[in-house]
């Protein structure tokens, strides 16, 4: 009982820190912590397109939170002697989480076409916003296929 008090306090923690990212990204803050981001000036922070991605990374925070009380309350269901449904709600938070990180890298994809397109109609060079946004894909598609590759292919052998 005393490891799922500090799983608690623990997934408690993270909660609060990924309400605290969503809060902020959806309010146009904190925008550099988003892979990709980290050498962006002020001024292209202040993008429409990197306002749009500080949104969409918002909802995936409280995606990531929601995920987090899902597996804390499925996990309490089974200690109080309830349904074990432990192992539906691994695949839902999964499934949660790469499908709004899809949603977010579909969407920012979408905007970067059409980014292309406005500067190519304008004969203007390529936003940097778009090359950042791009970037962020690729890195947050890296972190996903890591965690999978964890999820299911290290902690089954693990168990053993």
């Amino acid at each position: 009982m005393s490891e799922l008090v500090v799983g608690t306090i623990l997934v408690l923690l993270i909660g609060a820190l990924f309400l605290a990212l969503a809060w902020n990204y959806w309010h146009g803050r904190w925008l550099r912590s988003i892979a990709g981001n980290t050498v962006a000036t002020d001024e292209e922070l202040a993008s429409p397109e990197q306002k749009r991605l500080g949104k969409r990374m918002s909802a995936v925070m409280l995606v990531c939170t929601a995920a987090l009380l899902l597996l804390l309350g499925s996990t309490y269901v089974r200690e109080l002697g309830g349904f074990d449904f432990v192992g539906i709600a691994i695949f839902a938070a999964i499934g949660g989480i790469v499908g709004s990180c899809a949603w977010a890298c579909l969407a920012t994809w979408r905007d970067n076409r059409a980014i292309r397109k406005r500067s190519q109609q304008d004969s203007e060079p390529l936003s940097e916003d778009a090359k950042l946004d791009r970037r962020a894909g690729i890195v947050l598609a890296i972190i996903l296929g890591i965690y999978l590759v964890v999820s299911f292919v290290v902690a089954p052998l693990a168990k053993g």
